[in-house]
């Protein structure tokens, strides 16, 4: 699990690939969510999850490269391009978007881009009490 967590590290680092005023990934963030999405999942797609993270570690190999969590950001980017291009594409495209949702999910991610969870939870809360006191 801690290579699939590493991986998932990278693959954020590589779709997201924050730069300020985006923070940077938060140390921990990454295994967490994976963590918290493998035991919400079911056995089957829990494994599948880690092992296509699994896959996508090994991929650069077949070319002579390092494994995905060791290359550079750009080299990453640029094999996830390539996947994109193959019958691989969905996979990747449901890896990418955990990847996203990861990242962005984070407090500070999500401030950083202008979105404030604890905004729109107190705004709701006005409007159901309003509907309510109309009611």
């Amino acid at each position: 699990m801690a290579r699939a967590r590493d991986v998932f590290a990278a693959l954020i680092d590589a779709v997201v690939a924050p730069v300020p005023p985006l923070p940077p990934l938060r140390a921990g963030g990454a295994s967490a969510f994976l963590e918290r999405v493998i035991a919400a999942s079911p056995r089957a797609n829990a494994a599948a999850l880690v092992v296509a993270l699994l896959a996508l570690d090994a991929v650069p190999l077949a070319t002579g490269g390092a494994r995905f969590r060791r290359l550079a950001p750009e080299r990453r980017r640029a094999v996830l391009d390539r996947l994109a291009r193959t019958p691989a594409a969905p996979a990747v495209q449901a890896l990418q978007a955990l990847a996203q949702m990861a990242y962005y999910g984070e407090d500070d991610a999500a401030r950083a881009v202008g979105y404030d969870a604890d905004a729109v939870l107190a705004r709701a809360a006005v409007a159901r009490a309003r509907r309510s006191a109309a009611a």
